[in-house]
């Protein structure tokens, strides 16, 4: 076996490991989603997943939940960044 013959097994071998995960991965995502839905079904509430979930919940704040553990994101202070951003950059194109 040449180096080149090597090489081209081992990219090869790299690739299909690459792709056996990111199946395994999908199919746990996809068996994680269906449990979630069908005992949310069974447990009579309403038909969506509970796994994540993302609210808008009032003045600029969304709340996000991620398996029952909440996290709230205050979207006044990134608008208010992103606002100073484009006016310095706004200020240094005048220049």
């Amino acid at each position: 076996m040449t180096r080149l013959d090597f090489y081209r097994k081992l990219r090869k071998y790299r690739k299909h490991c690459f792709l056996a995960v990111i199946l395994a991965i999908c199919l746990l995502l996809c068996g994680l989603y269906s449990v979630d839905y069908s005992i949310g079904m069974l447990m009579g509430q309403d038909k969506h997943t509970g796994l994540f979930k993302m609210n808008y919940t009032g003045n600029s704040l969304y709340e996000f939940s991620i398996m029952n553990n909440k996290a709230y994101l205050n979207t006044f202070y990134l608008k208010r960044e992103i606002q100073r951003i484009k006016n310095f950059f706004r200020a240094d194109a005048r220049e």
